[in-house]
């Protein structure tokens, strides 16, 4: 009855998990269209003679917002660059060994740079930086970060309990097999 209560549970988090990396999908995805664009049009106008004004310092805030707008999704999904040659060769419980020091290490790293980042986001804005070309105070920028940065460490955390729950460690293509199943035995799919 418990394990039913607790499953129900996980599965209202992916839900709600589904729905922010959507929203923080598109939002990268803008994002690198942004880029694109202004990227070209600034080429374009640097053979003219007329280079686009702030476009270097607006590309590079767009670039943090894309690199941080996609880290929890990378962070749930477990897509970080893995090189699995050695990992492979070892026994399945010091796999899953290492599977639980790398989880517990990435979600402490994260927390230590997510605060980090949360401190120097209140001494920028004290400062009064902001960039050179259209006076964009930089703080809110670091406060993005900060957050993206403890949403990252939250999904961390979140994958140590459903892997010690489950035994499976959540992945992209573990999470559409979810939804496959759960479409093909009729139950509702909501992410």
């Amino acid at each position: 009855m418990e394990e039913m209560h607790i499953g129900k549970r996980m599965a209202q988090i992916d839900n709600v998990a589904g729905k922010i990396f959507f929203v923080l999908t598109a939002l990268s995805v803008i994002t690198s269209f942004y880029v694109l664009i202004i990227t070209t049009a600034d080429v374009i106008g640097r053979q003219t003679g007329h280079a686009l004004f702030g476009a270097v310092q607006t590309s590079e805030i767009a670039l943090s917002l894309l690199v941080m707008s996609t880290l929890p999704i990378v962070t749930m999904y477990n897509a970080h660059i893995k090189v699995d040659l050695v990992f492979e060769k070892l026994s399945p419980k010091v796999q899953k060994a290492l599977i639980y020091v790398n989880l517990v290490f990435s979600a402490f790293v994260l927390f230590v740079l997510s605060y980090s980042s949360y401190t120097k986001t209140w001494k920028i804005k004290s400062l009064g930086t902001c960039s050179e070309a259209f006076g964009i105070p930089f703080w809110p920028i670091y406060l993005m970060i900060s957050i993206m940065l403890l949403a990252s460490a939250i999904c961390a955390i979140y994958n140590i309990f459903h892997y010690a729950m489950t035994g499976i460690l959540i992945s992209a293509t573990t999470f559409d097999s979810m939804k496959k199943s759960k479409k093909e035995s009729g139950e509702e799919v909501k992410a």
